[in-house]
C-alpha cells in the first residue's frame, strides 16, 4: 500500500474534484494525508483522509492585496501562491521526512504541493480542474486589456518573488512553469479529451476523466425511481503512473 499526500489550495472548485480520488485510494488501503485549510475539513474527513491543517501559514493580506486577489489578479495570485511556499517550507520539509509519501497529488496552481514534490524528489501527480494548459490550450483563453496590462506589468515583481525560492531549494525556471502542463508529468484533467481544447497536443501521461462528484453515501443517489451510481474503475497509483477513468453507468 502508498503513503500519498495530498495538496490544494483554499477554494471548493480545486478541491472537490479531488475528494473522490482521496475516497477512492482509501477504501484500497492507501494511506492519504490531505494537506489543506480548515473550511474543508469536513468534507476530507468524510473521504477517510486524514486531515493536515495548513492555515496557520496563510498570510495576512492587506487590504491592497485582498482586492487585487478578488480580482483575479494573476499577478498577485503568483506572489500569494510563492509567498506561502515560503512559509511552509520548514513544516512540509518535516512532514516530507516523517511521513515520506510515496507519491504527491497537487493542485496545478498549488504551488507548495508541486515545488515540494519535485525538492523531495517524490513522484507527482496533478490534478487539473479546469482544461489542460499548455501554450497550445492557452489560445483559448482570450484575455481583457486590463489582465494583459496585469501580467506585463507584475512580470518583475513576480521574478523578484521568484529569486526568493532558490535559497530553500526550490528551482524554478519561470511563473509559466509553474502553471503550465508539461508532456513528462502525470496529470488527471476533470473533463473529457473531446472537450478538451487540443487535446491531441497532450501525451498519455494525461488521464482525461471527466467530472468528478463526490458523495458521503458511497456515491449513490437516489432520484425518484431511478438510481444513479458513479463508479470509480481502474484507479491506480505507482511510483510513476497515475491513471484514472470514471464510468457512469
Amino acid at each position: 500500500m502508498k503513503r500519498i499526500a495530498f495538496f490544494c489550495i483554499p477554494a471548493h472548485g480545486h478541491t472537490n474534484p479531488m475528494l473522490p480520488v482521496a475516497a477512492k485510494l482509501v477504501s484500497r488501503g492507501n494511506t492519504v494525508r490531505f494537506y489543506s485549510f480548515n473550511e474543508f475539513k469536513n468534507k476530507i474527513d468524510a473521504t477517510g483522509a486524514e486531515f493536515i491543517s495548513c492555515d496557520s501559514y496563510l498570510l495576512k493580506l492587506t487590504k491592497m492585496e485582498e482586492a487585487e486577489l478578488k480580482n483575479v489578479s494573476v499577478t498577485e495570485m503568483t506572489m500569494q501562491g510563492i509567498r506561502t511556499t515560503l512559509a511552509m517550507d520548514m513544516f512540509l520539509h518535516n512532514e516530507f521526512m516523517s511521513f515520506k509519501p510515496d507519491v504527491v497529488y497537487t493542485d496545478s496552481i498549488c504551488f507548495w504541493g508541486k515545488l515540494n514534490a519535485l525538492k523531495h524528489g517524490v513522484p507527482m501527480v496533478v490534478s487539473t480542474s479546469t482544461f489542460a494548459f499548455n501554450q497550445m490550450s492557452a489560445q483559448y483563453m482570450k484575455n481583457s486589456l486590463k489582465e494583459l496590462a496585469d501580467m506585463i506589468f507584475g512580470l518583475p515583481k513576480i521574478s523578484k518573488e521568484l529569486k526568493k525560492l532558490k535559497p530553500y531549494g526550490y528551482y524554478v525556471r519561470s511563473a509559466l512553469s509553474l502553471v503550465q502542463s508539461d508532456n513528462n508529468t502525470d496529470s488527471v484533467v476533470y473533463t473529457s479529451r473531446r472537450f478538451q481544447p487540443y487535446a491531441q497536443s497532450f501525451s498519455k501521461h494525461y488521464a482525461f476523466i471527466g467530472p468528478s462528484v463526490f458523495s458521503k453515501m458511497n456515491l449513490i443517489r437516489k432520484r425518484k425511481d431511478r438510481l444513479f451510481i458513479f463508479l470509480w474503475e481502474r484507479l491506480l497509483i505507482t511510483d510513476r503512473i497515475f491513471i484514472a477513468d470514471v464510468l457512469r453507468h
